[in-house]
């Protein structure tokens, strides 16, 4: 080999080892990523672990209480104890509240019976209602208020044996008239006779049928007193409609619930008069347009079975 070779091959020889050296370097490089990117995954993987891990565990020490808890009969009756006495104690809040308002509201209104309103069924006098409003609802309460300012002092508790008002009449939970469907329908009630509709001015509205108890006797007892029904045994003469302190209001005719409609919910009366609901006075104040007495119910629906619509009922 010559000397310009030897010096040729020396001068390359240097670049050969420095690309060796770049792509040790390069391998190196990529090698350390690739671990560190596998290190990362792997506590990635282990912290998911260890977090489903707890979860797991807090669900199953859940679980144990609570069936510990069901299973402990002391325990189980403490809650339920504690339960029935929070209800126990909003029941007896709302009735404070309730019989507070109907005491401030018995001071400015007096207090007359139902019996009274149920002998104005015709609809003709003027009644007050809470706001001192009037509308025709088939009572009077200015002779009472009249006595009880003069006299001083509520009227005197009426006891059981001088009324048997609760044995003349069934009634029955209703809707409040808050649609047209619900006021059209207590028009239907009213349409019809011996019914009437009863608002105890808060929630409860009752549909009532005057109806006399087969056991009630001449001398206001019942002949079947030991026997009689659940709801009999629970009536009180302390809080029943006669000496309640608030009366009510009951609506005897459909023209007096029209008028309470119209004074106390206008855009519910407007709506009635807009889908054609309300007849005229005519129709409303007029009699009945048939008074001929109908025959048991039973025999005209049975006559009407076998004979068709060619037999009147």
């Amino acid at each position: 080999m010559s000397a310009p070779q030897q010096a040729a091959k020396k001068k390359a020889a240097p670049k050969g080892a420095a690309k060796k050296k770049a792509a040790k370097r390069t391998a190196t490089a990529g090698g350390a990523a690739q671990k560190r990117a596998a290190g990362k995954t792997a506590a990635n993987k282990k912290a998911a672990n260890k977090k489903a891990a707890n979860i797991a565990n807090k669900v199953t020490k859940k679980k144990a209480a609570k069936n510990a808890k069901a299973a402990d009969p002391v325990t189980t009756t403490t809650t339920a104890s504690r339960s029935s006495k929070k209800k126990a104690t909003k029941r007896t809040a709302v009735a404070e509240k309730k019989t507070r308002k109907r005491t401030t509201e018995s001071a400015a209104t007096p207090r007359s019976t139902r019996a009274n309103r149920a002998t104005h069924a015709n609809g003709q006098d003027k009644s007050t209602d809470l706001n001192g409003s009037a509308y025709t609802n088939g009572h009077d309460t200015s002779e009472l208020a009249a006595h009880s300012a003069a006299s001083g002092h509520e009227p005197v508790q009426v006891p059981c044996l001088s009324c048997g008002l609760c044995c003349t009449y069934i009634a029955v939970d209703i809707d409040p008239p808050t649609t047209v469907r619900r006021a059209t329908q207590m028009l239907w009630y009213l349409y019809h006779g011996q019914v009437s509709v009863y608002w105890d001015h808060e929630d409860e509205w009752l549909l009532q049928f005057e109806t006399r108890c087969r056991h009630l006797g001449p001398d206001r007892k019942c002949g079947i007193y030991a026997q009689r029904p659940h709801i009999c045994r629970d009536f009180d003469e302390s809080s029943c409609e006669v000496n309640a302190l608030d009366e009510g209001t009951s609506f005897h005719t459909p023209s007096a619930f029209l008028e309470f409609l119209k004074e106390r919910k206008r855009p519910l009366y407007k709506k009635l008069e807009d889908g054609g609901y309300v007849p005229d006075d005519a129709a409303l104040t007029g009699p009945p347009a048939d008074r001929s007495r109908l025959a048991p119910f039973e025999g005209r629906f049975r006559r009407l079975r076998v004979l068709g619509g060619h037999q009147q009922p």
